[in-house]
């Protein structure tokens, strides 16, 4: 491949260049080496010190640091920037900072407005987004025309909109907006993608279209959606960044009925699809408040995106009859079944998810706003498991091409029964997914905390310490009180005692001990229900991904120290002896509690692995990274290069970069 050297002499006293995980940047004080809290390497060199030498040392000298601390999967293959297109010359003017990040979308919004100077706004807009990560390829255009929104002391502010491209096509999903003020300041608002690599794209890369929009409709038919009557309103190209890298992707505007779907479409199916409007329609759902048992029958209004399905920005549902039934529709958003009808379990489930949803939101819990967590998760009823089992619920987390979804079977009425209508049952697979957005690891102690914490934020929301009280039938040998509860937080076991390890075969039962920790700080009003409710949320935010027992109670310190200075740390101390989880035991160092979310304490059973991850199943009865260190070689390999590198880097301040010729 040939290679052309590209030089540009920096301008100004404090221009930086960087790469991935290493930055080489123009700082007035001594050579100096410094880790980042993340471990990456920052050499900072005198200003006067950058020259021109050859690039063949360059490379040499800054693959050899690479090497040493970058984990293997992080490691770039071939010379340094070997990806980047010819058009680096198009873009190359307006950088002061080149930086590459794991691809993904951020959010971006500034926290403090930054001055535009003597610069243009594009040119301060696009510098500020290089500072924040933005790749230098892709590029602002499209600049709408100035627009004046409302009065701040009698001056207009202007905001001007603008699109992001990667050479000449649009970045899905992503634009920015900038917001100036008279006094001379900008705010940001807007998405934009974060990518390791750009490569120029040609037409010809991209599907047929008529594929493109089978692949939509196949998607939205599976989903639930009626496509009797669908027409594409809108079709265009652009990229998407998808695990790793840039896709060539249709977006395709679908009407079905009287909503519109946006659905993105890559080479090997949808990437993501939202319905384009929002929750406006208030529904009225039938449904008990808990249970059959011990219930009310109610109607509830809960806010539907008005497609005459039980579908929200937050869920929908699916039907998984062996003998398809559908799913329940209506042109005035009413769904008044009574028990015992057709769509009942639908409504039922449908109207429980929500309320869980609610209790959790209230207490402080954000749903992740990343691709990672597609909305809307999937409620599926009449659910046959493997092997024709239906007495089950299980939750499934995303996996990079389905979900999130609940699943839950019917009961065969002997075992389980009511599965549907108790409320208690899809709120316990809700909390999977609450709680999976830390803990992604399922096995060990981290599956117990798992069933556990899902077992305490339903009781916690009906002030009820039983689990599922109208789905044991009298005969069930699989309910812990018989006849009555699935499981109970009003138990005796602790941690580390035959109580606990007799139930090894099960970890739904050892999390016992977990919603019995929790019960005992709620009873007698040891911490006040709304206070109590926003420690267990914040907790969970604190745990690692591989979190164990000690993780737990680590977790719960932080968050009273976050939330309330220490002021329960008492009680809580107490109640975790009481369950054999004492600080002494697990080697807490309480001293240290600081509010900062803990690193990995416990070891899993098994490793975390993608697979591991893909296939957690999480259910009510059956179960149907690793952060890499910098060895001390690497300082001695960083200590022997950086003296070598500021000798060479004497007397001009030049950058030279090799770039690929397409």
């Amino acid at each position: 491949m040939a290679f052309r050297r590209l030089q540009k002499k920096l301008n100004g006293p404090r221009s930086n260049f960087s790469m991935p995980m290493v930055l080489l940047k123009n700082v007035t004080s001594s050579s100096t080496i410094v880790a980042s809290s993340h471990s990456r390497v920052l050499a900072a060199i005198h200003s006067s010190a950058l020259t021109s030498i050859p690039i063949s040392i360059l490379v040499s000298v800054f693959a050899s640091i690479f090497a040493s601390i970058m984990p293997a999967q992080r490691v770039l293959a071939g010379p340094m920037f070997s990806s980047l297109p010819e058009y680096i010359e198009q873009e190359w003017e307006s950088h002061s900072v080149l930086r590459s990040t794991r691809l993904m979308m951020e959010s971006i919004r500034s926290g403090a407005p930054f001055q535009l100077g003597q610069n243009s706004p594009a040119d301060a807009l696009r510098g500020y987004l290089r500072s924040q990560g933005l790749h230098p390829l892709i590029s602002l255009v499209g600049q709408s025309s100035p627009t004046g929104v409302g009065l701040v002391n009698n001056s207009i502010l202007k905001v001007t909109n603008y699109t992001l491209r990667a050479g000449k096509y649009e970045v899905c999903k992503s634009s920015i907006r900038l917001v100036e003020t008279p006094a001379g300041d900008a705010f940001v608002l807007g998405v934009a993608p974060n990518v390791d690599d750009v490569f120029a794209m040609t037409d010809d890369a991209w599907s047929s279209p008529i594929s493109a929009i089978d692949l939509a409709t196949e998607s939205m038919l599976q989903a639930g959606v009626n496509v009797q009557g669908i027409v594409a309103t809108k079709l265009m190209k652009c990229i998407f960044p998808v695990q790793g890298e840039l896709q060539p992707t249709w977006k395709i505007v679908l009407r079905a009925g009287t909503s519109p779907y946006v659905l993105y479409v890559g080479p090997t199916g949808v990437i993501e699809g939202d319905i384009m409007s929002f929750d406006s329609v208030d529904g009225t759902i039938r449904a008990y408040d808990s249970n059959p048992t011990s219930g009310t029958l109610k109607d509830y209004t809960i806010k539907l995106n008005g497609d005459g399905y039980l579908t929200n920005s937050y869920f929908t549902t699916a039907d998984m009859s062996a003998t398809p039934i559908g799913r329940s529709n209506s042109a005035t958003n009413t769904f008044t079944g009574a028990p015992g009808t057709t769509f009942f379990p639908e409504q039922s489930s449908f109207t429980h998810v929500n309320q869980q949803r609610d209790f959790v939101e209230t207490y402080g819990y954000v749903w992740p706003s990343t691709a990672d967590w597609p909305k809307p998760l999937t409620v599926k009823t009449h659910v046959v498991f493997s092997g024709g089992k239906v007495n089950n619920a299980q939750y499934t987390p995303f996996d990079g091409t389905s979900g999130p979804f609940i699943q839950i079977g019917d009961g065969d009425g002997v075992t389980l029964k009511n599965l549907p209508v108790d409320s208690d049952v899809v709120s316990h697979e809700f909390g999977h997914h609450v709680v999976f957005g830390s803990i992604t690891t399922t096995a060990g102690e981290s599956l117990v905390l798992h069933e556990g914490l899902a077992d305490t934020l339903t009781f916690l929301r009906t002030n009820d310490a039983c689990l599922g009280e109208s789905i044991c039938p009298a005969a069930s040998g699989l309910c812990q009180v018989s006849g009555k509860c699935l499981r109970t937080a009003e138990n005796t076991i602790k941690y580390g005692e035959k109580s606990f390890s007799d139930l090894k075969s099960s970890p739904h039962l050892q999390g016992q001990v977990v919603s019995g920790f929790f019960w005992d700080l709620h009873k007698g009003g040891k911490i006040p229900d709304a206070e109590l409710n926003k420690l267990l949320i914040s907790a969970i935010t604190f745990l690692p991904s591989t979190a164990g027992i000690k993780d737990l109670i680590v977790g719960v310190l932080d968050a009273d120290f976050a939330l309330y200075a220490k002021a329960y740390q008492p009680v809580i101390l107490a109640a975790a002896d009481v369950r054999g989880m004492s600080v002494t035991t697990l080697g807490i160092d309480v001293a240290s509690i600081n509010g900062i979310k803990s690193t990995e304490t416990s070891a899993p059973s098994a490793p975390v692995t993608s697979s591991t991850k893909k296939k957690s199943f999480l259910g009510m009865c059956s179960i149907g990274s690793q952060s890499s260190s910098i060895a001390s070689s690497v300082w001695i390999v960083i200590a022997l290069l950086l003296p070598v590198a500021v000798q060479i880097l004497r007397s001009r301040r030049l950058v030279v970069v090799k770039v690929p010729k397409k």
